[in-house]
């Protein structure tokens, strides 16, 4: 029965997960000449593992990318908290989770890698969107409430173009047509935590050691400089 249970909680999940970005997608102004919005783009790092971005927003030669959260009651934290607070039933069940600021530029540092070893540089933009029945106890620029997000895509899009705009299309529209099940991701971000768990660098396989820095004790990559692998 338990066993049942986490089943059917995990595909409980999945789908309130889907149907966010799903409210989400019908936000996007119509495609044009110089916009564009990309649903669950793809990409393997340069160790083979997979990223998964919910949406790719191209704009003139601006990239939004945009990570969808879809959780309800109040939402506590901030930019450079590691983990974040949800908060429901009045204050009686508390959850936390991973900074999805910080999960993002994650997915803009494999993003910028892969452009520019395409020979181009974009400018990139890290958006957050909680989708409506979330309550955000907070502000921060990359921060969005999904009425928030709605006023504000409309601006994105009066935007002027150049050549550039053409050629980060062309990747967008290849990186497009890879896809990456998910069954096969979450088990990618798994073996990524087992080898956090067993001191092993995921980036690139060294070992990991301890290290003081200015913001306190951390984990580096012993491969440094050529892996500038950091876990705090």
């Amino acid at each position: 029965m338990n066993l049942f249970k986490f089943i059917f909680r995990k595909q409980i999940n999945n789908l309130k997960g889907s149907l966010g970005e799903y409210k989400i997608g019908r936000v996007f102004p119509k495609e044009g000449d110089f916009n564009k919005a990309y649903h669950d783009i793809n990409l393997y790092n340069e160790n083979g593992d997979s990223v998964q971005i919910d949406y790719v927003y191209l704009c003139g030669n601006k990239v939004y990318v945009i990570e969808v959260k879809n959780y309800a009651g109040r939402i506590y934290g901030s930019a450079n908290q590691q983990n974040w607070k949800q908060v429901l039933a009045y204050g009686k069940e508390k959850h936390d989770f991973y900074n999805p600021i910080k999960q993002n530029n994650a997915h803009i540092y494999h993003l910028n890698k892969y452009f520019k070893s395409k020979g181009i540089n974009c400018e990139f933009e890290n958006i957050v969107v909680f989708t409506p029945k979330a309550q955000l106890m907070f502000k921060d620029n990359n921060l969005y409430s999904f009425s928030l997000f709605k006023r504000y895509i409309k601006k994105w899009v009066k935007v002027e173009s150049t050549d550039k705009h053409s050629d980060i299309r062309k990747v967008l529209d290849e990186m497009s047509e890879l896809k990456i099940n998910r069954k096969e991701h979450v088990n990618n971000i798994k073996e990524r935590q087992d080898k956090l768990k067993d001191g092993i660098c995921p980036r690139c396989g060294s070992l990991l050691v301890a290290r003081d820095g200015k913001y306190g004790k951390f984990l580096g990559c012993s491969n440094y400089p050529k892996c500038k692998f950091i876990k705090k």
